[in-house]
């Protein structure tokens, strides 16, 4: 491998020598190598997330076309209902965002939201339930949206089932000319279906509204159709669209740009990037640490193909424990919701870390690469997938794939 110094990499992304010294000696430089005082950078560094950079975007008639200028605001309703997606705000400072909104019943919502992203999902369900039947109609979907998605998160799939159908009445009701409402449900079903894998899911109609959000918006509806490629297992173009919605925004968003880290982070690991995948998880733990913001971990712990394992089980034990803790839940839910009450889930047979090789294997990793990737013997990777054929009844890879695909 070829190392740079640590001053061709500050030439190299526009910072000062001491930014990347920092960022190697904090770890976010990964196979940083310091030799005496000397640092010495791998060539294929990817720049670690700085706070305070503003990436410098020419404005052109295809740039307006994606993504709206800072200031615009089109639809009031729109710029008051998913407060934490919608914010502006440093990492670490979503409370005291929360605290500046002037309206008492959104703030007591958007502390509802703020709850779920740091995944007490208890507590926001409880805070959410009093404002589900408001009288204000967006603010009741807002209110709905997050109470769903809450009891989803701890095990009331019922409930969380009852309320998306619900939801769905509403967004049937809804009349198109009514940009407003109309955008606002599309935008929350196209997430929902997407998030489900569900073969009802078109990113279509939310990519024509797009232009009616505010930016939180639209950066998350550019995750919502990363992800939609991701499902179809179109991984390049998923980064595509991932990258050019973090490059042409200014300012921190912090929750969507966190989803958008992610999304980026699947994508690379598919295709085997595995260094570069975890300087994109990394940079989407940077932008969590601060607010605790574990949910979208949580949300895609199978899709990292072990990354939360591999970036966060030694050095955030803690926060990795939280994000397990809720893994199991969020699986079952997903797949009750998904599926119909007779299908087998695979994700409920296998421990995590099996549940993390058999994902692997079906995604054709060898052994050895898994053993290499997971810091697991190889001895203990071949144990593993004997215990996964047991548990589920098979014999062939396959067949491992056709169970880990449902």
């Amino acid at each position: 491998m070829k190392y740079l110094s640590v001053q061709q990499v500050a030439d190299k992304f526009g910072v000062t020598v001491r930014a990347v010294q920092k960022w190697a000696k904090e770890g976010k430089i990964d196979g940083a190598m310091r030799i005496g005082k000397v640092w010495l950078i791998p060539e294929n560094v990817v720049r670690p997330y700085d706070f305070e950079h503003k990436t410098e975007v020419k404005k052109t008639k295809h740039t307006k076309d994606m993504l709206p200028s800072e200031g615009m605001r089109s639809y009031s309703s729109l710029n008051t209902i998913f407060d934490i997606i919608n914010g502006k705000y440093k990492p670490g400072q979503a409370n005291d965002f929360i605290q500046k909104i002037d309206n008492p019943k959104i703030r007591t919502v958007a502390e509802g939201e703020l709850m779920y992203f740091k995944a007490n999902f208890g507590k926001s369900a409880e805070i959410l339930h009093a404002h589900i039947s408001d009288s204000d109609d967006a603010l009741a979907f807002y209110a709905g949206t997050m109470y769903a998605f809450s009891n989803f998160m701890t095990e009331r799939h019922n409930v969380a089932q009852i309320g998306f159908e619900g939801l769905r009445k509403y967004m049937n009701s809804v009349n198109e000319k009514d940009e407003e409402k109309y955008a606002m449900v599309v935008f929350v079903f196209t997430f929902v279906d997407v998030l489900l894998h569900s073969d009802k899911a078109d990113i279509s109609r939310m990519q024509a509204m797009m232009h009616n959000f505010p930016m939180g918006m639209r950066l998350f509806a550019a995750y919502i159709m990363a992800h939609y490629e991701c499902f179809k297992h179109d991984y390049s173009k998923a980064l595509g669209i991932a990258d050019a919605a973090i490059a042409l925004s200014s300012s921190i968003y912090p929750i969507p740009m966190i989803y958008l880290h992610i999304i980026a982070a699947v994508c690379l690991i598919n295709m085997k990037n595995i260094q570069e995948a975890k300087a994109r998880f990394y940079t989407a733990l940077d932008l969590a640490s601060g607010d605790g913001f574990w949910s979208p971990f949580i949300e895609h712990h199978g899709m990292l193909l072990g990354l939360v394992e591999v970036c966060m089980k030694e050095t955030h034990s803690s926060e990795f424990r939280k994000i397990i803790e809720h893994v199991r839940h969020f699986g079952h839910g997903w797949h009750r919701i998904r599926h119909s009450e007779g299908v087998t889930i695979a994700k409920e047979e296998l421990t995590v870390t099996e549940f993390v090789v058999a994902m692997l294997f079906s995604k054709e990793w060898s052994m050895k690469e898994i053993s290499a990737y997971l810091n697991i013997s190889l001895r203990m990777i071949k144990q593993h997938l004997s215990t996964i054929y047991l548990k589920l009844g098979i014999t062939r890879r396959d067949e491992l794939k056709e169970r880990m695909l449902k």
